[in-house]
């Protein structure tokens, strides 16, 4: 194979470049060549290997999913407890413990009940608190004033100025 290159002087020459052919093939990653040696019927059957290993995974990943969600469905489907491998305390815990629908209804006259709270009382509470906090800010202003008023009464000058 011959390639006539043009360089940029004023002369102009041809230039044989020859590219050898070879069983090393190239790719090119980001403009840099990698040699790869081998020949190409070792790549396809590594590629065919690598696929027929990646099948075969992929077919155990399916079948366990198939297997645990037939688990799962049938764990849903069968309601029945075993209650035989409890202890007799265990068995008279659960025989005490409480029942589903009066803690739902409990809970939902809870509810209810919070819900007035939260916006009636603790309105009101609100309320009172602003009023509480007004108070006190007014009886600690009447108290800075009186201090001050003091204060300026103690001071000889002040007094005599507001005496004439």
């Amino acid at each position: 194979m011959k390639m006539q290159v043009d360089f940029d002087s004023d002369e102009a020459s041809d230039a044989d470049v020859s590219i050898p052919k070879s069983n090393i093939l190239t790719r090119s990653v980001f403009n840099i060549t990698i040699d790869v040696p081998g020949d190409e019927t070792q790549l396809n059957n590594n590629r065919t290997e690598y696929e027929k290993r990646l099948n075969d995974e992929i077919e155990e990943w399916l079948s366990l999913l198939k297997k645990t969600r037939q688990n799962i469905n049938n764990a849903l489907s069968s309601n029945n407890i075993d209650y035989s491998v409890l202890s007799q305390d265990k068995l008279d815990y659960l025989k005490r413990a409480p029942d589903l629908n009066k803690f739902l209804e409990e809970s939902i006259d809870f509810r209810k009940e919070a819900k007035v709270y939260l916006e009636v009382d603790y309105a009101n509470i609100l309320e009172i608190h602003e009023n509480l906090t007004q108070l006190c800010q007014d009886r600690l202003d009447t108290k800075k004033s009186q201090l001050i008023e003091q204060f300026i009464f103690k001071i000889p000058k002040f007094h005599d100025d507001t005496t004439k």
